[in-house]
């Protein structure tokens, strides 16, 4: 009785300790991501996603996600709690990642102290679980090969399939240990879950039979026994296939088409074997860490490193087939580490589109991370010396981590690292180029593109992006010839066509825009800036009623579009509809993140003679972007044009003092200074 009170103690307090360890250490590793940007599919899954914006909105929410409905509705909570800061996302992200390495703990320790392992602890063959336990959940929570999936939001959904996954396990180990049937619907509900987070959970009830097998099964228990334990969560292998038949359009995730149109081809299997071989590399060196790899595809089995691919990965099977009876946790972790890639390199050969990513690992590394802690513990028998050792190793890691993490922080310095890796990749030239468009450094992204092309002189989205960088510099002439260029190349991107409506548009060619526009949302009837640019061409015609007829049908799909929020409310106050023009301005003041068009609707309102609604416009402007020069400048105006030139003179001068290089507010205090009585 006292021996399982001091056992009972040991263990609570191991758990203390592992969470402490896990919130201090990771806090501290991961201290300089909180404010890192979105990026790339944060784009499509959250900013531009308006399933997103409403947290009970579940219909819209299993549209967009579908078999990733439980991530889409983590974001839709990120969304309601604090809008698009990116903070809270990260925050939540991190609380998972931590969440995860806490229950990796829990899974070791409760796997270790199964059966199998019963009676070595205690006779010195083997070091205490909770302490295998622990080193295994600081390896998992502090290498480098996390930062992908803990910095990249869109991959919320492997953080969240991983935790349930996770979660699952540990519930079920729970219940082989008391036999009580709750820990069992538990452990079931946390797969059904994971399920409908990820689809790296297909694996789970594998991982599980696999479990039994290895350290569950009871003596002379038949395997007819184990697969009748295991029934329920077999059958939950069908949910996706379900889910993906079931859907009536294509989600975002595009699972689906994914699958449909993948062909099969024997030199994505042997490329998908060579990045097993770079996924062992990456775990126990992970140096030259890249967004996107620059893989070279494997053609035929003799190639030296596919050769070296299948003799190395085959050698590791069969060394674990051996470890079965003399050191079988050795045997499970190889298991683990190429089961839970299965559903990754399955993709890759099916679909072949991407071969490699460093966020496919987040589930592997557990395997691995279990392997290198028990080979270590196997190696080094001197406690102090293993402490030692494993704390140096840690460290290391961790220095990788904080590193890798400022790779992260906006999409010039993440594309910036990729091209100095990747540089013969076309993808790494457009995507630094973008970057540096939303910087409104054109002449940089300018010499991108010229570098794309060289690569691929027939990519039409590259050509595109040229003359979206003309357009936006004014040179109407170089635009138009490489949006023509692009549509020579590819006459159905709608992109292209919707980018010449808008130069037609700005150049006064009403006509002409509107046919192409037209054009445009015919190809792609859900490309929304067609049909922004199409109410603008009516609206400039004079047709204000179809103007305010596709607007209203824009923000009746996504009420919270924010360029048609703007144009529809500027386009009442022109039309002298004031109290329409009211109703919407109270939903962009709600919804709108752009400084530039809540200063011009500022402005419009205190022409039109609406004060408090001029000055929340302005206020909000300033709360948006608080170095914004125009609407220091414009706010100023609003007061002095109320005779309060105390505050005019105020406003600017604050102006000032957070954009010091622009002459406007010295010159406007020192005319409101004359003014002043």
């Amino acid at each position: 009785m006292q021996n399982q009170e001091r056992k009972s103690l040991f263990v609570d307090r191991a758990r203390v300790v592992a969470f402490a360890l896990i919130v201090l250490w990771g806090g501290a590793v991961y201290s300089n991501s909180l404010h890192n940007s979105f990026h790339l599919d944060d784009d499509i899954f959250i900013v531009h996603n308006p399933a997103v914006r409403s947290l009970w909105n579940w219909p819209a929410l299993w549209s967009s996600f579908n078999t990733r409905f439980m991530t889409g509705l983590s974001f839709a909570f990120n969304y309601r709690v604090g809008g698009y800061k990116v903070v809270g996302y990260h925050v939540v992200s991190l609380l998972l990642h931590f969440m995860n390495a806490f229950l990796v703990f829990v899974f070791v320790r409760k796997l270790l102290q199964t059966p199998f392992f019963e009676g070595r602890e205690s006779a010195g063959a083997s070091p205490p679980a909770a302490v295998t336990a622990v080193l295994t959940a600081l390896v998992f929570l502090i290498h480098p090969l996390q930062t992908q999936a803990v910095n990249y939001i869109s991959q919320r959904a492997t953080l969240l399939a991983a935790f349930f996954y996770l979660l699952s396990l540990a519930f079920y180990l729970k219940w082989a240990g008391a036999a009580h049937r709750d820990y069992y619907f538990a452990s079931l509900t946390a797969a059904v879950l994971a399920m409908f987070s990820k689809e790296l959970a297909f694996t789970l009830p594998l991982m599980l039979f696999i479990i039994n097998m290895f350290f569950l099964r009871r003596p002379y228990e038949s395997l007819l026994g184990v697969l009748r334990r295991l029934v329920p969560f077999f059958l939950t292998w069908l949910i996706i296939p379900l889910t993906l038949l079931a859907e009536r359009s294509s989600s975002i995730v595009d699972l689906r088409e994914q699958v449909v149109t993948g062909r099969f081809r024997m030199s994505n299997v042997l490329t998908a074997l060579n990045a097993l071989r770079t996924y062992l590399r990456l775990c126990l060196a992970p140096f030259g860490q890249n967004l996107d790899y620059d893989f070279p595809r494997a053609q035929t089995v003799w190639e030296g490193q596919t050769l070296f691919s299948i003799i190395l990965i085959f050698g590791v099977g069969a060394w674990a087939c051996r470890q079965f009876k003399r050191r079988r946790i050795f045997s499970f972790c190889a298991g683990w580490f190429f089961v839970s890639l299965m559903m990754e390199s399955i993709s890759s050969a099916l679909v072949g589109k991407d071969m490699i990513f460093e966020h496919w690992l987040y589930l592997a590394l557990i395997g691995f991370a279990l392997f290198a802690v028990s080979g270590l513990q196997a190696l080094i028998r001197s406690r102090v010396l293993l402490y030692a050792v494993m704390g140096f190793w840690l460290a290391g890691l961790s220095v990788l981590t904080y590193q890798r993490n400022t790779v992260w922080k906006d999409p010039v310095t993440l594309w910036t690292d990729v091209l100095r890796k990747s540089p013969r990749k076309v993808r790494s030239y457009e995507n630094l180029a973008a970057a540096y468009m939303g910087v409104r450094n054109y002449r940089a992204a300018k010499q991108m593109l010229y570098h794309a092309i060289r690569l691929d002189p027939r990519s039409y989205k590259t050509l595109n992006n040229l003359g979206l960088i003309f357009l936006e510099e004014g040179d109407a002439l170089h635009a138009q010839e490489y949006f023509e260029k692009a549509l020579a190349i590819n006459p159905g991107y709608a992109e292209s066509w919707s980018n010449l409506g808008v130069l037609y548009l700005r150049t006064g060619q009403l006509e002409e825009s509107r046919e192409v526009l037209h054009k445009a949302q015919a190809l792609n009837p859900e490309l929304l800036e067609a049909r922004r640019n199409l109410a603008l061409v009516h609206q400039r015609q004079g047709d204000r009623s179809r103007a305010i007829e596709i607007y209203q049908g824009l923000l009746k799909e996504d009420p919270h579009e924010e360029e048609s929020l703007y144009n529809l409310t500027e386009l009442y106050l022109d039309a002298g509809l004031k109290p329409s023009a009211l109703e919407i301005a109270q939903k962009a003041l709600t919804r709108g993140t752009d400084a530039k068009r809540m200063t011009v609707l500022g402005s419009r309102f205190a022409a039109a003679g609406v004060p408090a609604v001029a000055l929340s416009f302005f206020q909000k402007a300033l709360e948006t972007a608080p170095d914004y020069p125009d609407a220091y400048i414009e706010l100023g105006k609003f007061y002095g044009n109320g005779n309060d030139f105390t505050r005019a003179i105020a406003t600017w001068q604050e102006g000032n003092r957070r954009v010091p290089d622009d002459p406007r507010f010295r010159d406007l205090i020192a005319q409101a200074e004359l003014l002043q009585p």
